[in-house]
């Protein structure tokens, strides 16, 4: 099987990278040939040479309308519209002279704002799959270029078809059952799983530090908890794309004499094990399209305090008592300061989420069932071949 993928960044500590990097390795050991289409030069590409994984740069840009969140913005949206779209076109002619050569047999872009990857698959008569990580215009404020609807009835094209990373994602597209699969995002080894009893002193966040993210409301709600509670941190991993943001989080903490309280540690190689430790695990998102560090934590052993939104509420919602979902920033302060009183008595609900955690987000079950979906769509493409 000869595979292209499509990929919008190459940063290698985004979700969409980490989950992509899995299933490479899944389709390498079954012995595909694989070609990476990148935008830019960045820290995958030493990872791709390390795999032996043909990879090209491409410059193209999301097939969106550029944000518009300052004045700046504004006076520069034209232009920067008129670029974008300049550049798309030139993308696509590169894009079709490359793989008129590889000649794939699927072309996967592993996120829905992009679209060259589409464009070219048509014009080729190359099955296509876009990979649904996002709401777009719900979790990250991305609206596609002309509109959502056009951009769903791209999904329909007959040279077309899906991977949704959640239920939830899959019914607010409205993709056809026919030519879509649900496929939760591969998160680890079924091989990771761990619990520790001993808890320690701190709740965690892990995630892009931005509004989408809920990381503001969040720390509101622990400036109310420290005024109750007078041991437990918060402690803060990730990075911030709007360092503007992360000022102001970081002005208000300061205000309220809670630096020692409120602990923003950036980037951190060791995040499995500040999960391993921490006493839960806090998920504010607003719209989170799938929730891997819901999953990380729960195959961790840690507990998780959910927003009751998008992927969080499908992943906690199993039928089971897995975590603790919320839907009120009262809620939130109310388990937070249940959680530290009570941590052996969710012992159970822990060890219970990551049993379902293994079984349902584990990187095998991930691999295999992107793989049967490969075979799936090309079958289906000889049939329709011989019957013209």
């Amino acid at each position: 099987m000869r595979l292209t993928y499509i990929l919008s960044s190459p940063i290698s500590t985004g979700g969409a990278s980490k989950s992509f990097l899995n299933l490479l390795d899944g389709v390498l050991c079954k012995g595909a040939s694989v070609l990476v289409v990148l935008p830019e030069y960045g820290a995958l590409c030493p990872l791709l040479d390390a795999r032996g994984v043909e990879w090209r740069i491409i410059p193209f840009r999301f097939e969106a309308y550029p944000p518009c969140r300052s004045l700046k913005d504004y006076c520069l949206f034209t232009p920067r519209l008129v670029g974008r779209i300049g550049l798309n076109i030139l993308a696509r002619r590169r894009l079709t002279s490359l793989l008129t050569d590889f000649r794939p047999d699927i072309i996967h872009t592993n996120v829905g704002p992009v679209k060259v990857g589409f464009s070219v698959a048509k014009k080729l008569k190359i099955p296509h799959i876009w990979h649904l990580r996002e709401y777009q215009d719900l979790d990250f404020d991305i609206h596609p270029m002309p509109t959502m609807q056009k951009f769903k009835a791209c999904l329909r094209n007959p040279n077309n078809y899906t991977i949704a990373i959640t239920k939830a994602l899959s019914e607010y597209f409205s993709l056809d059952p026919l030519k879509s699969e649900v496929i939760y995002n591969g998160v680890l080894s079924e091989t990771n799983g761990r619990f520790c009893s001993n808890k320690e002193d701190y709740f965690l966040f892990a995630g892009r530090l931005e509004k989408a993210k809920g990381i503001d409301t969040l720390i509101d709600v622990f400036v109310k908890f420290c005024q109750i509670n007078k041991s437990h941190k918060l402690l803060v991993v990730g990075y911030a794309p709007d360092k503007k943001f992360l000022s102001r989080l970081t002005t208000y903490v300061s205000s309220k004499q809670l630096e020692e309280r409120i602990v923003f540690l950036g980037e951190r190689s060791d995040l499995f094990d500040l999960m391993f430790k921490a006493s839960a695990v806090i998920i504010p998102s607003l719209n989170e399209g799938f929730g891997r560090v819901t999953v990380e934590a729960m195959i961790h052993g840690c507990l998780v305090i959910g927003r009751n939104t998008g992927g969080t509420k499908e992943i906690l919602n199993q039928g089971k008592s897995i975590g603790l979902p919320y839907d009120t920033s009262e809620e939130l302060l109310n388990y937070l300061l249940t959680v530290p009183n009570n941590m052996e008595s969710y012992f159970p609900m822990i060890k219970k989420a990551q049993v379902i955690a293994i079984a349902k987000y584990s990187t095998e079950k991930n691999i295999d069932k992107t793989w049967g979906f490969y075979c799936k769509i090309l079958n289906n493409n000889r049939h329709d071949n011989i019957l013209v």
